[in-house]
């Protein structure tokens, strides 16, 4: 008997199992009778009795594809209101993002501050942030933070990528080192020292939760199925972006934001490399000229030696006496002289 659901009264259960029923049968009641009212408003509303309520209903049709205002249908009735959760809203595109190219061994985690991306661009200021983070990781010698990347974001936050080593045991994964920053008490150092409003472990997507993701259109989008099917066809790169639902010029101009950030990034980036590149090129060239210098003074060295050893080669002649070889040298010399001055020798002019 119990088992059935007819629970007499007074029996526990009774008391919460009916009003949860009866709300949600309450709560179908007024989709389908809110859903009757959106209808009436923007086809056949009764107003006025005549062809004014067709220019009210295309009033209403165009207030309800932007998502605003409010559509009246009958005269003793309240309007219904337009919001951009209607299924007629227009004003709704699909995007894509870009799929994350870290597994969860890389170990990197996101985190997200709210602070400008000023306040983290120099390296001093950087270092002072590593060290903050070492002290809530435990103040440990063996296991230090490193930064992977810091990108600015809109609403004056920036994003910091980075990941955790451990001597001897290389990196932390994702999850680990997520699952221990979110923790009490390192959730609260983080948000009063780093102003840290969220932490996100940054992995791929596997391709089974990739497949489960472009099956249907997210819930709560209400997107026709077959504009999404469309977009996941036309993936420009099935491999590395995903769809994204873009509902509303809001969430249009947040992408916007998040774009635009996005190339300051970059230009930021250029514009150190280009300022390293005019560095090296300024060593290069003060390199190129030591070099040109020493190249030189090397010669002149170089000749300063080789007169020097002249120099100390006749000063040792002057003090060494002759030896036999220099003595037969110069008996064959003069030798040679004496046959060249005989008198049957031919004598050069």
């Amino acid at each position: 008997l119990l088992s059935s659901g007819t629970k007499p009264a007074g029996l526990p259960g009774t008391s919460t199992a009916l009003p949860a029923q009866a709300s949600q049968i309450s709560t179908v009641q007024d989709l389908i009778q809110n859903s009757e009212y959106l209808i009436r408003s923007l086809t056949s509303p009764d107003l006025f009795g005549d062809e004014r309520d067709g220019i009210v209903a295309k009033l209403n049709q165009l207030l309800s594809a932007c998502g605003v205002g409010n559509g009246y249908y009958k005269g003793d009735q309240q309007p219904i209101s337009y919001t951009a959760e209607n299924p007629f809203y227009q004003f709704k595109a699909i995007g894509y993002s870009r799929r994350s190219d870290y597994c969860d061994s890389d170990g990197i985690i996101a985190l997200t501050l709210g602070i400008n991306y000023e306040q983290l661009s120099r390296a001093t200021q950087r270092q002072k942030f590593i060290d903050s983070m070492n002290l809530i990781l435990g103040n440990n010698t063996n296991v230090r933070a490193h930064i992977e990347l810091i990108r600015p974001l809109p609403d004056n936050q920036t994003e910091v990528l980075l990941y955790v080593t451990e001597k001897g045991k290389g990196r932390s994964s994702s999850k680990e080192l997520c699952a221990f920053l979110k923790q009490p008490t390192q959730d609260i150092q983080l948000k009063s020292q780093l102003c840290v409003v969220n932490i996100l472990p940054r992995t791929i997507v596997d391709d089974a939760k990739k497949h489960a993701f472009i099956k249907n259109p997210p819930a709560g989008t209400r997107f026709d199925s077959q504009i999404w099917q469309q977009a996941v066809r036309e993936n420009p790169d099935p491999d590395k972006l995903l769809p994204y639902p873009i509902r509303g010029f809001e969430q249009l101009r947040k992408r916007q934001e998040l774009q635009a950030a996005e190339i300051r990034l970059e230009e930021r980036i250029v514009e150190e490399l280009n300022q390293k590149l005019m560095q090296i090129n300024s060593k290069l060239i003060t390199g190129q000229n030591q070099c040109s210098y020493q190249r030189q003074r090397h010669k002149e060295l170089s000749h300063r030696l080789l007169r020097c050893l002249a120099m100390q080669s006749l000063l040792q002649q002057y003090t060494i006496s002759i030896d036999s070889a220099e003595e037969k040298l110069e008996t064959r010399l003069e030798a040679l002289n004496a046959s060249l001055v005989a008198p049957d020798q031919i004598k050069l002019c």
